[in-house]
């Protein structure tokens, strides 16, 4: 885990050149935090994705999920360019199961580029942006930025949800609505 306990605002920023798995916490209860998740950072990088598996709060931080493949230039008005698929199997951007991206009124970006086949079915599982169920991104007052884009093939989603029985994914921009 990454905790961020003291100090005023401050920038955490992961940059790999094939993919990011964040398995751990990354928090901070001390001024604001920004988190840069920043996959496929070599310049002939073909895969280089961002997995997202444990809770990130900001505290008034932004939160930029992505990284640099795919279409940089129109993706860097928000901050970040895109990830590319993890492998030929997973998505760009996974948003793993009851995962919490909470900023507390900094934006957040998630942008996402799938190149994958769908091998003859429809998938959102290799899609640019995959949210699993039960995730949450709360930009609590910010704004929520999503480009999720599927450039291989017309049967894989560039945005795809996971929809279990008894759970609700969440995307919202405040306590009052959603977005």
């Amino acid at each position: 885990a990454i905790a961020k306990t003291a100090g005023g605002a401050a920038t955490l920023t992961l940059r790999a050149d094939r993919n990011i798995i964040v398995s751990a916490p990354i928090s901070s209860t001390s001024g604001a935090l920004g988190i840069t998740l920043s996959a496929a950072n070599n310049a002939s990088a073909a895969v280089g994705g961002v997995n997202v598996g444990a809770n990130l709060t900001s505290n008034g931080g932004q939160i930029l999920i992505g990284g640099a493949g795919g279409n940089v230039t129109a993706a860097q008005l928000f901050g970040i360019g895109y990830a590319l698929n993890a492998s030929a199997t997973e998505a760009a951007v996974k948003l793993g199961t009851n995962v919490t991206l909470s900023s507390g009124g900094g934006h957040i970006t998630i942008n996402g580029r799938s190149n994958a086949s769908g091998g003859g079915s429809y998938s959102g599982v290799k899609g640019g942006i995959y949210a699993l169920s039960g995730a949450t991104v709360d930009s609590g007052g910010g704004n929520i930025y999503l480009s999720g884009i599927s450039t291989g093939d017309d049967k894989v989603f560039g945005f795809g949800l996971e929809a279990n029985a008894g759970t609700t994914t969440t995307f919202k921009t405040s306590t009052t609505s959603g977005a």
